[in-house]
Order: structure tokens, then sequence, then C-alpha cells
């Protein structure tokens, strides 16, 4: 009962903080024209302030700080662990919203979203990850460089999968607390509490960014947002699904590919897609899951019931891959089947979508 109050009040303050900072950040993004401006590929109407990854940001780094000096025993990860995070975490927001501003080059925001996966990584030490006998060959274990540069390239992925996935509104948001409620829920486990921060806050900004309530204005995530929630959930899978915290494993490696399955499915088959026909992986483009979900709905549904359509569908989907790999988790499927399994997904997502692609010239 204790631990069902803790975390109420938790997501209960994160969320209003979080409102509670859109509507004062939002004036002030208009005024320095921090604002997302409809264009041919942007179908909103009004500007619309780019300040939800900051608000996000803020409120979970206070509420975690404040938590690690008054009570740091109900924390899931340790210090030494938050202060890398909050650091990374930090340098992405910063990032983003220079490239929200200014449109950073390719190459600076490939660069600082590798450094700040090294941030992470060499803060908080780790070299060592087992991945387990996903071939079927023996387990597989990366150490030293090896492991520094796995586990960069995952920070990297993730951040990169979800500033894809981030397309229409609340996209991001439902999926991913969708995910983390559904696999919670099957496992019958309790989530990080820090976990349920960052829920709450993000909860908040789902409650402005879906117009919720007339008081507070909406805003978007904008490329701080979706990079800071990408790194966020690389940060708390990689806790999962190692012992390197301190903390007993809570799921093999192998399932944590299934808990972000859609966005790192997509981002695969969007940048092989791209590179097949000479593109830039990293260049803005109509390609995404979200969008062809949004092409194949009916022109006769309204224009404003179609983005809610598009929305349901690839929450829906989203949900599908942690189902999968929990129930597979639950029943003891070997760890070479499960891998399979998630690569034989893809290529079905690969195949189909980029049949749908190609035979519709107004998305290619």
């Amino acid at each position: 009962m204790l631990q069902f109050v803790q975390y109420g009040l938790a997501w209960s303050a994160a969320l209003f903080v979080a409102l509670a900072l859109i509507k004062a950040l939002a004036p002030f993004a208009r005024h320095i024209r921090l604002v997302d401006v409809p264009n041919e590929r942007k179908h909103h109407r009004d500007d619309i302030p780019l300040i939800g990854g900051s608000a996000v940001y803020i409120t979970s780094t206070a509420l975690l700080l404040a938590l690690c000096i008054i009570v740091e025993e109900i924390l899931h990860l340790p210090i030494p662990a938050l202060l890398p995070g909050f650091a990374a975490g930090g340098l992405l927001v910063f990032v983003g919203l220079l490239d929200d501003l200014h449109e950073l080059s390719i190459r600076w925001r490939v660069i600082m979203t590798a450094v700040a996966a090294l941030i992470f990584t060499f803060g908080t030490g780790f070299n060592q990850i087992e991945l387990g006998d996903l071939f079927g060959q023996g387990a597989v274990s990366l150490q030293g460089w090896q492991a520094t540069a796995f586990m960069t390239i995952c920070i990297f992925g993730m951040v990169n999968a979800f500033n894809m996935l981030d397309g229409l509104d609340g996209i991001l948001g439902l999926n991913l607390i969708g995910s983390v409620v559904l696999f919670y829920t099957l496992m019958g486990r309790t989530p990080p509490f820090e976990l349920m921060v960052v829920m709450g806050a993000l909860s908040g900004y789902l409650w402005s960014n879906l117009s919720l309530t007339r008081h507070v204005p909406k805003v978007f995530l904008g490329d701080s947002g979706s990079m800071l929630l990408g790194f966020v959930v690389a940060v708390f899978l990689l806790a999962a699904a190692t012992t390197h915290f301190g903390n007993s494993q809570q799921i093999p490696p192998v399932t944590a590919l299934y808990m972000v399955g859609l966005p790192l499915i997509d981002m695969v088959t969007v940048t092989l897609r791209r590179m097949f026909t000479g593109g830039s992986p990293f260049e803005p483009g109509r390609d995404h899951f979200h969008h062809l979900v949004l092409d194949m709905v009916s022109d006769a549904v309204p224009a404003d019931t179609k983005p809610r359509i598009a929305i349901f569908v690839v929450t829906v989907m989203g949900m599908v891959y942690p189902a999968i790999g929990t129930l597979m988790l639950k029943n003891a499927v070997a760890t070479p089947v499960q891998f399979r399994i998630i690569v034989g997904l893809g290529i079905v997502h690969l195949a189909i979508t980029s049949i749908y692609w190609f035979r519709h010239p107004k998305l290619s």
C-alpha cells in the first residue's frame, strides 16, 4: 500500500510540474521562435512551441535529484548511474533545441548524439555486457572496447529510432506508456521508481499535446524531446537487461528488442529503404510507418479523424511487440528462437511497408 501511494505521488507531482513548466515556457518559446511552423509536411494550423522535451527533462531531473537527496533508498538506479544519465540527457536536449532553432547539420547531430552515448557509457563504467545465446552457438559476451562500442550504438540507435517515430500528436508518448504499462502488467512487477517519475512528466506533456485542457497551451516534444525519450528508454532497458547497476536482471537482452520493436524495426526499415534508393537515413521524409498508416486511411474519413485512427493503429502495433516478447519470456522460449522471430518480424515489416511505399509515388 505504501509503495502504491509513493508511486501515485511521484506520478502526480511529475505531471503537475510538467504542466506548470509547459505553461511557463510556452510564451518564451514563441518569443524566441522555438516553434514548429506548418508546411507541406506538417499539417497543424498554428505555430506550436517545441518545449515538451525540455519540460519532461527539467521535471524528471529536478524530482529525481530531490529524491537522491531526501530518500535515495527508494530509487532503483544508484546515483553514479543517474548523474551520467542526467548529463547525457541534458546534452541531447540541448542539441535538440539547437536543431529545432537553427536546423543543425546531420554531421553535428550524429557527433553530439555519439558524445552523449559515450558520456553515459564511460560515466557508468559500462565495459562488459552479456547478450545471451542469440544465435544458438553459445552465449555472446562483449568486453572492453567491444562493449563500449555496442553500448554507444544501442543508445545512438534508440535516440534516432524515437526521433523518427515522432510524427503525429501523442504518438511517441502513447507508444512508450502503452508498452511500459503492458509489460509490467503482464509480468506482474512494479516499474522502477525513476521510470514512474518520467512517465508522470510524459503524461503532463501528453495532456498538453493532446489539448486535454484549455488552461495549458499545446506543445510538441521537438527533436529535444524525442531524442531524450529514446535515450531514457535505452538507459532503462540496459538497467533491466543487465546487472551492471547492482540490481538483479529483470529481462534477458533479447526481450529488450521486443520492448522497442516497432520504433527499432521502423528505423532499420527506413534506413535500408533510403540507402537502397540513394537517400540519406537522417533526412526528414514521409516514409515512416505512421505516415504509411495515415495514407492508408480512406479519404472518406474526415480530415481531423484520420490522424486519430493512425495514432490508434500505431499505438496498438507498438504494444504488439512487447506483448509477444513478454509472453515468450514467461513461457521460457529459447533465446535463439526469440531472436529469429524478432528478425523475421522485421523482414515482414520491411517487405510489406516497402511494397506499399513503392506503389504510391506521392510517398516515395
